[in-house]
């Protein structure tokens, strides 16, 4: 594993503990070592308003954590768009 990949997957493993893993269906980080950013993809199991919410408070205090090593975007799915296909082609993974 590089220090990139280390990168990913420690950014993967904090999202899921800052959001809660009782509270996912589906986590999906996407890397692109060109850049140093990721994508992360959020299937939340309750989709509302107050989950997104405190989601995305928990996000903005992952992205201070790691604001001088890699750019994040996220995004919330909805239970239509989560899939086990898409979260086996990122580089990291909660399904």
């Amino acid at each position: 594993m590089d220090d990139f990949e280390a990168l990913i997957s420690s950014l993967g493993e904090h999202s899921v503990d800052y959001i809660g893993k009782d509270n996912l269906r589906q986590l999906a980080v996407f890397g692109d070592p060109g850049n140093l950013s990721a994508r992360i993809e959020i299937c939340l199991e309750e989709n509302s308003w107050a989950e997104q919410t405190r989601a995305i408070d928990r996000m903005l205090e992952l992205r201070r954590m790691f604001l001088d090593e890699i750019s994040i975007d996220y995004a919330f799915l909805n239970e239509d768009s989560c899939s086990s296909t898409v979260a086996e082609r990122s580089d990291y993974s909660l399904v």
